[in-house]
């Protein structure tokens, strides 16, 4: 007869008040929350929702992965994240705009360095350089230091800025840039983050 493996369990209410320890899984049986222990804090790793946004977009039985669309803490993130990836160049820390060198290393992007540091495909959710370093590919990522405008049309779109490091959300208009949406805010601090691979070169 097989074995079962299970892990902590209990409301949402009873694991926020629980330490768990370092790799230990924790499961909400009544929000469907997982979390995951360092010996200090938990780390919400997923939220599995059963009950669609709209009855005609999922059958009942599908379930997805909901991110929070408003992270609880400053300079948080969730969603595509690449664990232990090594930085050479962060001026901005968490937030930073970076892309993906010939070296494999990540190095700061920049939307008036076409041919060398373009386009953004990554974002900073653990400061500083060197190795074993955090990287966002897609998802939500809260920065209390941002102050974006959330609106229809172009008025929420981020774009990669011409200083490198920097998103902006005044798209760049010198000759030569690269002019690339990669994500859009939802509010003030808070962006969803998901690069664009076509852009538009300014002339």
């Amino acid at each position: 007869m097989a074995n079962t493996i299970q892990v902590r369990r209990g409301t949402a209410a009873e694991l926020v008040g629980v330490a768990l320890t370092q790799a230990e899984l924790g499961y909400a049986t009544d929000t469907d929350q997982m979390w995951v222990g360092d010996g200090s804090d938990n780390h919400e790793i997923a939220m599995v929702d059963v009950t669609p946004p709209l009855a005609n977009d999922l059958d009942l039985n599908d379930k997805y992965i909901s991110l929070k669309q408003e992270p609880t803490a400053d300079d948080t993130g969730s969603g595509i994240i690449l664990p232990a990836e090594t930085v050479d160049e962060n001026t901005f820390g968490i937030a930073c705009a970076l892309h993906k060198a010939a070296d494999e290393h990540w190095e700061m992007a920049s939307a008036n360095e076409t041919t060398t540091h373009c386009p953004c495909t990554g974002i900073a959710i653990t400061a500083g350089t060197g190795a074993s370093k955090k990287i966002l590919l897609s998802g939500i990522i809260r920065h209390d230091a941002w102050n974006w405008t959330v609106g229809p049309g172009i008025a929420g779109l981020i774009y990669l800025g011409e200083t490198a490091g920097v998103l902006t959300q005044t798209a760049p208009s010198s000759d030569g840039d690269m002019i690339q949406v990669v994500g859009f805010a939802l509010s003030d601090d808070t962006m969803m983050f998901n690069p664009q691979l076509h852009w538009i070169e300014h002339s």
